[in-house]
């Protein structure tokens, strides 16, 4: 629940506020950010925090979800665990910047080549190649598939 009249703040910073703890959660805890309890109302059965951790567990979810749809192949390639972490560390690197979620894999298939695990060696395996084509395969049927509805 959140107190938009003890702020003290425009509803701009408050947005601005909740959208920054939910994108980069590590942030709730910098001491340095606006109290959370001083934004976020505690209930009688959860504090601040745990209302706050609700709003970015669900977010980061809605995003993992909507990852594992445009890259439905790529997720059962990798496996849930795998394709979860890639999906995180990707969404902390390149958060989501547009109005709409069919933009949110764009940089995907760069970022799997940007953080494939032989960039340093001379000679590539082929696995990650596979994986960032696919990558790439699936957004482009994604952008295709987006471009005829219309």
């Amino acid at each position: 629940m959140i107190d938009v009249n003890t702020t003290g703040g425009s509803l701009s910073e408050l947005q601005n506020w909740m959208q920054g703890m939910v994108l980069r959660p590590q942030r709730a805890n910098d001491r340095a950010t606006t109290g959370i309890s001083d934004v976020v109302r505690s209930s009688s059965r959860l504090s601040a925090e745990q209302h706050l951790h609700i709003y970015q567990g669900s977010y980061i979810a809605r995003l993992r979800e909507c990852m594992r749809s445009q890259f439905s192949a790529l997720a059962f390639a990798l496996g849930t665990d795998l394709f979860e972490a890639f999906t995180d560390e990707y969404l902390a690197t390149y958060p989501s910047a547009s109005y709409t979620l069919n933009d949110l894999g764009k940089k995907f298939p760069a970022f799997l080549e940007e953080t494939r695990p032989d960039a340093q060696q001379e000679q590539k395996e082929s696995w990650p190649d596979f994986m960032i084509e696919l990558a790439a395969f699936e957004y482009s049927l994604s952008v295709i598939f987006d471009s005829l509805a219309d």
